[in-house]
């Protein structure tokens, strides 16, 4: 089990964040990798973009998101751990990628907003049951659900859009 640091609770293996409190865990962190064998049963469990097909294995490569409304360009390399993305308050300074400085406190964009990571199919988004949720062109992602997001592809959180380019 996994302890959290802020409020005690014991969290099973492999979870991101405590059960109880939400606190990001660190150790939970480390444990997020997807083999095949994962993959093939999230497929079965959460509605994924495609069919599983082990046979896909991309190489990694680089995700770049563009602001829609400024066209800066947030750059995230391939990493065993995922990208943590929402904004950044006095409280909580772990995000990867902090849209706070690209308005998204006014647009809607949670602390603890998704997460994304690559895995040999690709880029996948999991939205952190966020209040105003993530979109991907007009599909909002459900509860838990995952989605292999490609180039070309319209990503928001809450109002903020980003348009997807991969390579």
């Amino acid at each position: 089990m996994l302890k959290c640091p802020k409020c005690g609770h014991d969290n099973r293996p492999g979870t991101f964040s405590c059960d109880n409190c939400s606190w990001v865990l660190d150790d939970g962190l480390e444990t997020i990798k997807v083999s095949d064998e994962l993959m093939q049963e999230l497929s079965s469990a959460y509605s994924l973009r495609h069919i599983h097909n082990p046979d896909i294995k991309l190489p990694p490569q680089a995700l770049r998101l563009v602001v829609e409304a400024s066209h800066k360009t947030i750059t995230l390399m391939p990493n065993e751990k995922p990208y943590l993305v929402g904004r950044r308050t006095a409280t909580n300074s772990y995000l990867n990628v902090d849209l706070s400085v690209h308005n998204g406190e006014e647009l809607g964009v949670s602390r603890r907003h998704a997460i994304l990571y690559q895995t040999e199919e690709g880029w996948i988004v999991e939205d952190l049951e966020s209040t105003n949720g993530t979109i991907i062109n007009d599909h909002r992602l459900g509860k838990k659900e995952l989605y292999i997001i490609q180039t070309g592809d319209l990503l928001r959180f809450g109002l903020l859009a980003m348009q997807v380019q991969i390579g």
